[in-house]
């Protein structure tokens, strides 16, 4: 017969954040930031995937400080950002832009602090 086994699931709190800077301009790279944390120490090492509109547009690891940098770049319009970092008990972060065309004919990001982050 087999041995018995007590499974326990412990909850990890990991975090991933994401910003994007205040003013980003159509069909220019710009870069997406944030860190990944577990009970607020950095995690070195982390894969982040980040997806524009639901498709995967850029990955990279996170540096020893827990800190990673992805350079994309936006057409006009609105995009979903998702960053996801490949620990399986992380919350993927949101965030939504809208990209619009000003009189000058320069498309710019609203002012990303007005943006709210979805979870």
């Amino acid at each position: 017969m087999g041995a018995e086994y007590n499974r326990r699931v412990k909850t990890v709190p990991y975090k991933i954040t994401i910003k994007v800077p205040d003013k980003v301009y159509a069909k220019t790279p710009f870069q997406v930031t944030g860190e990944v944390t577990l009970d607020g120490s950095p995690v070195a090492g982390a894969k982040v995937t980040l997806y524009v509109n639901g498709e995967p547009k850029g990955e990279v690891y996170t540096s020893s400080d827990g800190r990673y940098v992805i350079t994309t770049m936006l057409d006009e319009g609105e995009h979903v950002l998702k960053t996801l970092a490949e620990i399986s008990v992380v919350e993927p972060k949101t965030l939504a832009l809208v990209i619009g065309t000003v009189a000058s004919g320069a498309a710019i990001v609203y002012a990303a602090k007005k943006l709210k982050e979805k979870k």
